[in-house]
């Protein structure tokens, strides 16, 4: 038996002894059959790797993709364990043993993925490809379609822009932190149904880009990661059996209570399904509060991060103070959940802000108006809060209801010491009541309509969260209706003088109508001086215009046909081109011009036997004509009918042919005042 015994441990020996004689050179093998290929600066998997290794780590090289390296990996038949993390690879390598069960490729720069890279590895567990240059559109859709039986797949680090579709069902985790992902669709994940932890933290995820209910098909998720991304809402559709929920580092504002009822890419979720939740984590994002009931359903929540966020410290955030009061929850580092605004609060903890500091401008006494009363409506208008201003889970709401007293009033502000001033709760003293959701915060204006005429009315503004039982009269006015569109009624008795008119309005009245008055003031004298200025032609041949004669230099008179003498203008009078000498009073048709006499007396030659007569006067006819120029009316008629002074004589022209120039002249001038002294008798 003994020398049995030592010949078993002989061949033991030399067994070990030919085996380790049988390693490749610079490699180490052990008696597990596992071989260490390490910093060798290998380029390619070496020839002579034995048969029976079961793990071969070759990681920190230089290996490549080459048919030498696809060769010597495919005869390991029994190789269950692959690490060349760290070396050269550019795509996958194709001829991989089918007993592999374990795969580390991180750290290459692999950049593709092809249909026929994973071809037969159907006993695969788990496929490292983090910090790679792995891309949505080098991975092929069937890349994974035999590995059947992969459970854990990690992408970190690579340039992915969304969750790869195909990948196999039989997923249990799956990484994809610290990519470029920005879209999460529904058929990608869907398949996943086994998936128990999710990891897509440190990508670009947008709230718009995650489809609704994504993740709703992952009922065996434990672990869902989303932080570092770009989310402003918590994602809708979550799985109801999530353990941990991740979403620090996004940009969420508010936590509500309810999820969205639309699917809009906008849609928001909640927390209100996720019984099953013992972590939380909603630090450094942008919270500013979270909605009444937000967290009544975490009954198992064991730890709860809420610090570094913007809280915002006003009656809204009244829910979050007392739940963390009253709950076993841990909230990790309290002492950096502190108050954001407003300016008095900046800085104070959460934890140590007593809870009836926590007000709201609109619950405070005057908050709003109410403008432009008529007999049917009523304006009420208000002004948000630039520091503090309304979640947009708060909605204004206005409660509306006639008075049940008469002689009652809301205000302190008595205009009348009969009236009596009403305290406690607003529903007290109204007979029915009404109210309507005004939707939005972007307005600060609501019209309310249906008021009845002459009727005593009850006004309160409130908001979403308050109970209308509760609401006291310091949140209301009330309110007189007009009695008809005509009639001025009081507004409200805290404004007795809302009906008075803005002295502006007076003065600019004043203005208008003095401006009025004096413009009908202009009008009446212009009408009146058009009434007096003569026509021409019609009155006194004095008011005629002045006309200049450039060959004498002096002023002449321009005078109508009816300023000639003995011209009286009817519908018999006939125009015609002689003088007025040459038709005489007694004429039946009229001269045009009297001045025309004088124009062809000079322009006819001497001795000219068609020559006109020519208009003169003896000097004895002038000097009785100037002696009784001075007492000749104008309205003188002699009693054969001519007009003033009987007409000069006449002779032939040629009779003073003879006669000079000057002589003349003179004649024709003392022709032509003795024309102009018959224009003016008459």
């Amino acid at each position: 038996m003994e020398t049995t015994f030592k010949f078993l441990v002989s061949v033991t020996l030399l067994v070990n002894i030919c085996q380790a004689s049988a390693c490749v050179r610079n490699c180490r093998c052990d008696s597990r059959n596992n071989v260490y290929c390490i910093e060798n600066s290998w380029t390619f998997v070496p020839y002579g790797i034995p048969v029976e290794t079961r793990s071969l780590n070759m990681y920190r090289n230089n290996i490549t993709n080459g048919p030498t390296t696809n060769a010597n990996l495919e005869r390991l038949i029994n190789l269950k364990k692959l690490d060349m993390h760290q070396n050269d690879l550019k795509s996958f390598p194709i001829g991989l043993p089918n007993s592999l069960e374990l795969i580390y490729f991180q750290k290459n720069d692999i950049k593709y993925i092809g249909r026929n890279s994973l071809h037969g590895l159907s006993n695969l567990n788990e496929l490292h490809l983090d910090e790679n240059n792995i891309t949505n559109k080098g991975l092929s859709s069937v890349a994974f379609k035999d590995a059947t039986r992969l459970m854990e797949l990690v992408l970190t680090n690579n340039l992915l822009t969304a969750v790869p579709e195909g990948l196999p069902v039989s997923l249990r985790v799956l990484r994809l932190d610290n990519n470029l992902v920005q879209r999460v669709t529904i058929s990608a994940l869907q398949p996943l149904t086994r998936l128990i932890r999710l990891d897509l933290s440190g990508n670009s995820i947008m709230q718009k880009f995650v489809e609704p209910s994504a993740f709703l098909g992952l009922h065996r998720l434990r672990t869902l990661d989303i932080s570092a991304n770009r989310l402003t809402q918590i994602p809708k559709g979550l799985p109801d059996n999530l353990d941990e929920l991740l979403l620090s580092k996004n940009s969420i504002e508010f936590v509500y209570s309810t999820s969205s009822e639309n699917d809009s890419p906008t849609a928001h979720g909640s927390l209100s399904g996720l019984t099953m939740l013992t972590k939380l984590d909603l630090s450094s994002n942008k919270l500013k509060s979270v909605e009444y009931g937000a967290f009544d359903s975490q009954q198992r929540l064991r730890t709860c991060e809420l610090q570094n966020n913007p809280w915002q410290c006003d009656c809204y955030l009244t829910y979050l103070k007392h739940w963390l009061s009253s709950t076993t929850t841990t909230l990790s580092n309290e002492r950096n959940t502190r108050c954001s605004s407003p300016q008095a609060f900046s800085g104070v903890t959460l934890r140590n802000i007593d809870q009836e500091d926590l007000n709201c401008n609109i619950r405070e006494p005057g908050a709003f108006r109410i403008n432009d009363v008529t007999s049917s409506s009523a304006i009420i208008s208000w002004s948000n809060s630039t520091e503090t201003p309304d979640p947009d889970f708060v909605n204004k709401r206005v409660m509306s209801g006639k008075m049940s007293c008469s002689n009652c009033s809301f205000s302190d502000d008595l205009t009348n010491s009969v009236v009596t001033v009403l305290r406690g709760a607003a529903s007290d003293w109204l007979s029915t009541y009404s109210i309507v959701n005004v939707v939005g915060n972007a307005g600060n204006m609501y019209k309310l309509d249906g008021l009845e005429p002459g009727t005593h009315y009850a006004i309160c503004l409130l908001d979403s969260t308050q109970d209308p039982k509760l609401i006291t009269t310091d949140q209301c006015l009330d309110l007189w209706v007009n009695e008809s569109p005509t009639t001025s009624a009081p507004i409200s008795r805290t404004d007795p003088k809302s009906n008075e008119l803005p002295l502006w309005l007076i003065v600019l009245c004043c203005v208008l109508a003095v401006l009025l008055l004096l413009a009908l003031i202009a009008v009446v004298i212009c009408r009146r001086r058009s009434r007096e200025k003569p026509v021409l032609g019609t009155g006194n041949m004095y008011t005629a215009p002045r006309l200049t004669n450039s060959r004498h230099n002096r002023q002449e008179y321009y005078f109508p046909d009816s300023y000639l003498p003995g011209f009286t203008q009817n519908s018999a009078t006939q125009r015609s081109d002689r003088t007025y000498a040459e038709v005489g009073p007694g004429g039946n048709d009229a001269a045009v011009d009297a001045m025309r006499e004088f124009d062809v007396t000079l322009m006819v030659k001497p001795n000219d036997a068609t020559a006109p007569k020519r208009l003169h006067m003896t000097q004895d006819s002038l000097s009785s004509y100037s002696s009784r120029h001075d007492t000749i009316s104008t309205n003188q008629t002699a009693a054969d009918g001519s007009r003033g002074s009987p007409p000069p004589s006449y002779e032939p022209y040629d009779s003073i042919g003879h006669r000079s120039s000057e002589s003349m002249t003179s004649r024709l001038r003392q022709d032509t005042d003795y024309v102009y002294d018959l224009l003016l008798q008459r």
